[in-house]
């Protein structure tokens, strides 16, 4: 059943580089935290006009954007398995939405990172 879905090669090429992002978003956000008494900034938020725009949690604000790559890769592995079989092109865009899914996870949690 899941043989078809491993042996296309659209669908192998995106759940590498999918594979590929989740663990360099992962290793990119551990390897930046550092103290956990330093607040990071979670939130920037540039339409206010005030002297702080910058909105600081804590550690575990941080880590849920690692929770949320590794959400959103078991989730598009698990949907487009599923679709393969019924529509193979939705099975297809399913990891190549997760695929620019994750680099924005990518992009905000690194800007975010260094903010502080």
């Amino acid at each position: 059943m899941s043989k078809a879905y491993f042996h296309d090669r659209l669908v192998l090429l995106l759940l590498t580089i999918n594979s590929f992002l989740a663990v360099a978003s992962i290793l990119i956000i551990s390897l930046n935290l550092g103290d956990t008494r330093v607040a990071y900034t979670f939130k920037y938020l540039s339409h206010l006009n005030l002297l702080d725009q910058k909105k600081t949690a804590g550690l575990s604000e941080i880590v849920s954007f690692i929770a949320f790559i590794a959400i959103i890769f078991v989730f598009q592995l698990v949907v487009s398995m599923k679709l393969y079989h019924i529509r193979k092109h939705a099975a297809q865009a399913v990891l190549a939405l997760s695929l620019i899914l994750l680099v924005y996870a990518l992009i905000v949690s690194y800007s975010l990172l260094n903010l502080r």
